[in-house]
This record gives structure tokens, sequence and C-alpha cells, in this order.
């Protein structure tokens, strides 16, 4: 395993730094693109929080929207508004927001500053993102200096200060971007012309997008799927308690050139064992912050519906951001514009493309019903949809790159969704459905994902999960764990032998059938709070079962990991 991997862990402490950092660069998105700065804006003090009455910590209350009237005169106004959009095309979407709000703060029923506001807002808050899960992955590294505002409290311990650090930077990650999609939501069903010369993303310091043309309220519908998936990942992230002995951790791996899976997963288990909390909900806000996802991702479904649905009637203009080429297959989307930075003669903007099937749609439909009616399931193929539409549009925009680098060999930037959901179909069949009305009613924390531990130092097993594997004669020459991938799988030579795990103990698994040089684990609730459900009659090889999808249990998600598992195992691992 690669040194990314240590980052992974050490990167806890230097996240904190990040909260009160900038995530734009300074640098003009194209030497050509810069109009003249119109006459100088003094900063607003009023924020979006404050206009939109709104707590910027937590999950947002029923905000009543502020009357909506395109029809603003005021000089000062549109002088607050250019400086805005000035500001926002030069990649500098802090400065932007700032006079959009003085815009606001002046004319709060303005649509062309209400929606610029939130526009600035999320690319701020978008770029912030990807700086901190780009240090996530390993991606980039180093120390800040300690952030703004997050000072130990009296009596409190180097361990708790990580805790409130890290949840503090995520949650006003959270705000921005929250307080971004409460301006677009304060918009209502109003139509938008909203002109600018081009708004660059950046991803480090160079732009992967620059959006060109006239934003429309097909563009709004997509930029606030984009917002509700980010908000969504936040809440999920700040609803976790991080409440853990991780200083010892950071001391054991920050010099570590190298780490094996079983460092890896005694770590984990380590930090599991040290305290209950860690990866719990959080008990002030985590509940709150759950329902909020719920929300959110249900806006996912709904906002790139309507989208659709406006594309299909649309009739586009050389002005137009996003649209379907009627020179192109009719699912085929076209926004401008993505910068190629793979020329040799330097950076160019081309349009960027994605295939949404009229099946990958149907897909989205389908994810909505179960996010909305609890005992309604996603199948496989519905949840495999909405992950292969969040990779091929990173990748597609370079995000997977800058966020992954080198931990993807490959680029996938060539592949449309329904071609990657084939591609995986046949790598990963898999016998699951996922309830997410009813996981709503039942959410819990990271924690249940994670295989079951029984941490004891002085243990024979490494890891402190409790593990088993079906090759025995493997297992007993190499001092009680397998062979293959540092210990974790038995190695394609091994000898296997179907058998029941953990005989004698709660969680006594019985024989499936199949053979497998995966290990077996064991999870207190197998069904992840209701999400989970497995049809174990769809795995090629098991004992014979009843069909249909039922409750996971460790049987049946054991035997469901490997009907997933076992070829790519097979195909890539030795």
């Amino acid at each position: 395993m690669t040194r990314s991997m240590t980052r992974a862990l050490v990167v806890l402490v230097a996240l904190g730094a990040l909260a009160c950092g900038g995530g734009s660069s300074t640098v003009d998105a194209t030497p050509d693109a810069t109009p003249d700065a119109p006459a100088d804006v003094t900063p607003s003090d009023v924020d979006a929080e404050d206009a939109l009455d709104k707590d910027p910590g937590g999950p947002e209350a029923d905000v009543p929207r502020p009357e909506i009237d395109d029809e603003v005169t005021d000089p000062a106004v549109q002088a607050a508004i250019d400086q805005g959009k000035y500001w926002l095309s030069n990649a500098e979407p802090w400065m932007a927001r700032e006079a959009f709000e003085q815009a606001l703060a002046l004319a709060p029923s303005s649509v062309d500053a209400r929606f610029g506001a939130g526009l600035a807002q999320l690319v701020y808050g978008a770029e912030q993102f990807l700086t901190i899960f780009q240090m996530l992955t390993g991606q980039a590294f180093g120390f800040p200096p300690p952030p703004v505002g997050i000072l130990p409290l009296p009596q409190q311990t180097e361990n708790d200060y990580l805790a409130e650090a890290l949840h503090t930077l995520l949650n006003e990650l959270r705000a921005e971007l929250a307080s971004a999609e409460a301006h677009f939501d304060a918009l209502g069903d109003l139509e938008l012309a909203w002109d600018i010369d081009g708004v660059p993303l950046y991803a480090g310091v160079r732009p992967v997008m620059i959006f060109r043309g006239t934003y429309t309220r097909t563009d709004l519908e997509l930029i606030r799927a984009v917002t509700d998936v980010f908000v969504w990942v936040c809440d999920l992230l700040v609803a976790q308690d991080f409440h853990t002995d991780v200083m010892t951790v950071i001391s054991f791996v920050k010099d570590a050139d190298d780490l094996d899976v079983w460092i890896l997963l005694n770590t984990l288990g380590y930090l599991l064992d040290q305290d209950p909390r860690f990866f719990q909900l959080r008990e002030d806000d985590g509940l709150a912050l759950a329902d909020d996802g719920y929300l959110r991702l249900k806006g996912v479904g709904q906002h790139l519906l309507a989208a659709f649905e406006r594309l299909d009637s649309l009739e586009p203009t050389e002005q137009t951001i996003s649209y379907v080429d009627p020179a192109k297959p009719a699912d085929t989307l076209i926004i401008r514009n993505k910068v190629d930075h793979s020329k040799a003669a330097g950076p160019e903007e081309v349009p960027l493309t994605m295939t949404f099937t009229p099946k990958v749609r149907t897909t989205y439909e389908n994810v909505l019903a179960a996010i909305e009616v609890p005992g309604s399931l996603a199948t496989w193929d519905d949840t495999l949809a909405q992950i292969a539409t969040l990779v091929v549009g990173l990748s597609k925009t370079g995000l997977l790159a800058f966020l992954l680098g080198d931990l993807i060999p490959i680029d996938l930037s060539s592949l449309e969704i329904h071609q990657a959901i084939v591609v995986v179909n046949n790598l990963v069949p898999a016998p699951i459905a996922l309830d997410w009305g009813t996981f709503h009613q039942h959410p819990v924390g990271l924690r249940a994902v994670l295989p079951k531990i029984e941490y004891d130092p002085e243990g024979a097993n490494p890891s402190n999960f409790l593990i088993e594997w079906e090759c025995p004669d493997e297992v007993a020459a190499n001092d009680g764990q397998a062979a293959g991938a540092a210990g974790f799988i038995c190695t394609a030579d091994a000898v296997l032998a179907d058998a029941p795990h953990f005989v004698g103990t709660p969680y006594e698994i019985p024989a499936d059938g199949v053979v497998s040089r995966l290990p077996y684990l064991v999870w207190d609730d197998p069904t992840i709070g209701g999400l989970l459900f497995v049809d174990p009659s769809l795995v090629d090889g098991a004992i014979s079962v009843e069909p249909g999808f039922a409750p996971a249990d460790n049987f049946t998600l054991n035997l469901a990991l490997r009907g997933m598992l076992d070829g790519i195992i097979d195909m890539f691992v030795k």
C-alpha cells in the first residue's frame, strides 16, 4: 500500500487548518476573457445566512422565501451585480459573493443578485470541497497554520480538540454549500436569463470548467442537483462523531513509508475500540444532519429529472450553456465548456458531452421512488447508475484525476454512463437491493458499515476484526492468516474448502456452498439500518434458497460479497 494511505490517516490533523482557507486561484481563466472592472463596490456586512435568516451551523429550518422581482433599476444595485460578475469571471468567488451580497442588501428582491450570490457561494464551496477531499485521498499534503477561531477549551484533550476542529471545518464547508442552495431555492419557479462571460471552476491551480453563456432555468436545475450532492456528502461526514485516540495513531503512522492491509485494519480497529462514539452519529446534531441528507438525496433526483424535462423541449442558442445538441443523439447533453489541459499548444476549451439513455433516466426515477417510499427497493442496476453518473461526470470534467490522481491508473473520461454500467455489471454482478426510505427512518453512523471488532492487544488476530478464511492449510502455515494481498485473501494456489464459520459464537455462519478466497466477516447489523437487502439465489453455486430479496444477515451478506467480488479477485489479485 502506498504512502497515500499514510496521508489519509494523518490528514485528520491537516484538515483542521483549512477551515478559513480559500480554494480558488487568482489566475485568469483565459487571457482574453476578462472584462474591464466596474467601479468598486464596498463589500456588504450582510451575508447569505442573514439574508435568509438561517442557522449556518446545522440543517436549515423552513425559511420564508423573500419576494423576488426582476424589475430592480437602482444603479447602485446594478453596479454591485456587475462587480460580482467581474470577480466571478476572474476566479474570485469569495469577492464575488461579497459584491452580490451588497446588491442583495440594497435590493433583496433582485433575481440577478440572488442567483449570483448562490452561484458564487457554490463555486467557492465546491473549490474548498475539492481541496479537502484531494487531501483525504493523499494527492495533496501539508500542514497549514491552525484554523482561525477553533481553540482548545479548558481541560480539553488534544484528541477532543481535533475531533471538534474537524467537525467545525466540515460544518462550515457544509454551511457554505447549503447557503448557496438556499439562494437558489429562494428563486422559486422563476425563469432565468443570467448572462456572464465565463464562470471558471478551479481544481487546485488550474480551471477544469469555464461555464460560458446565459444561465437558464435548465442550468439552475442541474446546478441544484450538483449542490445537493455536495451538501449530502457534507451531511454524511458532519453527522459523524470523530472522538477517539487520533494522537496515538498519528504518532504511529506519520513517519511510516508504507502500510500494509493489517496495519491499516489494526489502526481502524484501534480507533473504533478507543471510543464508542467514533463513527457513530453525533448526539447533538447527528440525527438532524441525517434528516437533511435524506432531503438532499431526494433533491438530486428531483432536480435532475426536472432538468431533463426542460432539456427535451429546449431550443438552444449560441449562448445556451446546457442543451441537447440536435445534431447528436437525442440523449446527449452538451455543457459549455470543459478545459482540456492535454494539448501541447496549451489549455483548450471544448464542450463537455454526456449521454443519458432513457434507461439511465428511468433509474433516477426508480431511486427517487425508493427514497420517498419506505419498503421500495432500488435494484443494483438502479444504484449502479447513480454511482456511474457521479464517476463519469467527475471523469469527464477532470475532477476524478484531480481527486484520486495515481489511485486511478486508467483514463475513464471516454466512458459513458450506460457503458460504465455494462462494464461494472459484468465484473461485479450484485444480488443486492437498497431500501433508502427505511434507512432514513433508522439512520446510523459509518461504524455500522464496518465489520465487527473485538479488540485484544494480546490476541492473535492482527486486525481485531472477527475474520475467517476458507484456505485452512494456508492459514495454519501463515500464523493464522491468509497469505494473499498482504494477508487479506487466500492466494490463487491455496486449497479452498467450503465450511461453516465462527462456530460456537453468536455469529455462527453455516456453509454456503461457495468456496472463496475472500475472508468471512460479521456485522452487528448486516442490514445497516434497514438499507441492505440480499437475494442469495442470484449467487452462482450457492446452496438452494428461496428466491427473492430479504433483509441482509451475516450469512447472506457474506454470500453477496462473494457473488460481487470473487470474479474481480480471481482476475486481478494473485
